[in-house]
């Protein structure tokens, strides 16, 4: 049970580089049985905290999820490879046997390809996504020092403007990469534990993240190492591009390394593997905005958007107000994050101006 664990690492903190008969009673036990077959101190004291941190993972309730996730995987992926090895064996005396055959034999080994493929994109981004910090006692947190994602949202876009999209990315990333720590309410009054995108849940991450919470001053004063945009984005703004398929284009810069699709809660999307997977769609995908920019000025994808008219010498405050909104709803089309400051940057005016003149009542 939860209020059970103990955790090893933190136990034996301090003393790693410390001989056995250094330990305090309480410790030596604790080493004898755990660390059986192995002896304290035939160990470095590294190999002795890698020996923790292991024997912690399998006892942790917070890799739980995690755990059960890999097991299924390599359980379904062993049961391929024991269909192919029993297919390859069975007997096809006729025509129509063989060409069942076959068909089943290619469709198993497609299957097993992309789950191998799979496998390495996961283990790479460790996926399912959890924290060996992460305890499963109960956080006690101030009362309205915590925020919904809505609010999460109004404070971020004050600096980053950002979406929510993005602050998914972030969530998953959490803290331990360069992004937000999410929590959720532990059942008791302000008593609260992490907050992590689950295997289980459905595709919609956003929708999922609607009942996380945030700490006001964390976001008051997160600046996050990668920023995001939605496959969906992505795909508009390369239409702007002097190359014809944008998502066949994503499609093959993923597969080929250069860029990652990342998805919350299933790790990738359709772009990583075969045709035919069970992964959500390409444009549900978050891409990292330093992969784009670095495959952008590498000259494999060149914007050429359509401009609009110059500027007249004399218009009205009613037709510049029409041609801002024009420049702006462009740019939205382009890239929705920062389009008020492009437009802005454009007109040579500041970001507060622009806001007055688009939300001017009309003359």
């Amino acid at each position: 049970m939860a209020k059970d664990w103990d955790s090893l690492t933190d136990a034996l903190e301090g003393w790693f580089k410390k001989s056995f008969h250094d330990l305090p009673n309480p410790l030596r036990r604790r080493v004898i049985y755990d660390f059986k077959p192995f002896s304290w101190n035939d160990l470095h004291p590294d190999q002795r905290r890698s020996l923790a941190r292991q024997i912690d993972y399998q006892r942790d309730p917070a890799t739980e999820g995690h755990r059960e996730y890999w097991f299924d995987f390599y359980a379904h992926l062993n049961d391929l490879r024991r269909q192919i090895a029993k297919w390859e064996c069975v007997n096809a005396p006729t025509a129509s046997d063989l060409e069942k055959k076959e068909s089943r034999l290619a469709q198993l080994k497609l299957e097993l390809s992309w789950r191998v493929t799979l496998e390495k994109l996961l283990s790479k981004r460790n996926f399912p996504q959890y924290s060996s910090n992460s305890r499963s006692r109960p956080l006690s947190i101030p009362q309205g020092q915590l925020v919904g994602l809505g609010k999460a949202l109004d404070i971020l876009n004050q600096r980053l403007e950002t979406s929510a999209e993005e602050i998914s990315a972030w969530v998953f990333l959490s803290e331990l990469n360069g992004g937000l720590r999410c929590y959720r309410e532990a059942g008791n009054a302000n008593e609260y534990g992490r907050y992590y995108f689950e295997t289980e849940m459905g595709e919609d991450y956003t929708a999922e993240l609607s009942i996380g919470l945030f700490d006001v001053e964390e976001l008051q004063a997160f600046q996050p190492n990668e920023r995001f945009i939605t496959g969906k984005a992505l795909i508009e703004l390369w239409q702007q591009s002097d190359r014809e398929n944008p998502k066949a284009i994503i499609e093959t810069l993923v597969r080929s390394g250069k860029l990652t699709d990342l998805h919350p809660i299933k790790g990738a999307t359709k772009a990583s593997t075969i045709e035919g997977s069970d992964l959500p769609e390409l444009e549900s995908g978050l891409f990292s905005l330093s992969e784009i920019e670095k495959i952008q000025q590498a000259g494999n994808i060149v914007l050429t958007p359509k401009e609009e008219p110059d500027q007249p010498e004399k218009e009205t405050p009613a037709e510049r107000k029409s041609r801002l909104h024009l420049w702006f709803n462009k740019e939205e089309s382009i890239r929705k994050r920062g389009a008020l400051t492009r437009t802005a940057e454009r007109e040579g005016i500041t970001r507060q101006a622009l806001s007055q003149i688009l939300d001017r009542a009309s003359d």
